[in-house]
């Protein structure tokens, strides 16, 4: 035997709450990624360190928002925030060349080693264009 339906039964979902559900799933799955990837291990943390930098001007010491910060040869690249912070995680010891570019800057090259007993942390100067 068939029942017919009414609309009232129905599950209705408006734009709003799909939104929610979207949002959560979203990041339900980022949370899951994070710890399937095992961010943290020791195994990781056994070859990899971090990096941290600031980018300010070089004449007036101001920090510099925005900053394009890539490591040469590969995909890896971050920006930095309002203060002129930037930073890379689980990076593989070894030597990089950080590109460090800037609208109205001039692009900066420069050489980093990251091993286990290095100094992870480094404030870089960009000269405005003439």
């Amino acid at each position: 035997m068939i029942f017919p339906l009414e609309s009232r039964y129905i599950c209705t979902v408006n734009i709003r709450d799909m939104r929610y559900i979207l949002t959560f799933l979203a990041v339900l799955t980022l949370q899951l990624s994070t710890f399937a990837h095992g961010e943290g291990t020791t195994e990781a943390n056994a070859t990899s360190t971090n990096f941290a930098g600031k980018v300010v001007d070089h004449r007036t010491g101001e920090a510099l928002a925005g900053v394009e910060v890539a490591i040469h040869g590969t995909s890896i690249m971050t920006m930095t925030d309002f203060d002129g912070n930037f930073s890379f995680k689980n990076i593989k010891y070894g030597q990089y060349t950080l590109e460090i570019d800037y609208i109205a800057y001039e692009k900066d090259t420069e050489q980093i080693n990251l091993s286990k007993n290095s100094n992870n942390s480094r404030v870089f100067k960009l000269a405005e264009l003439e």
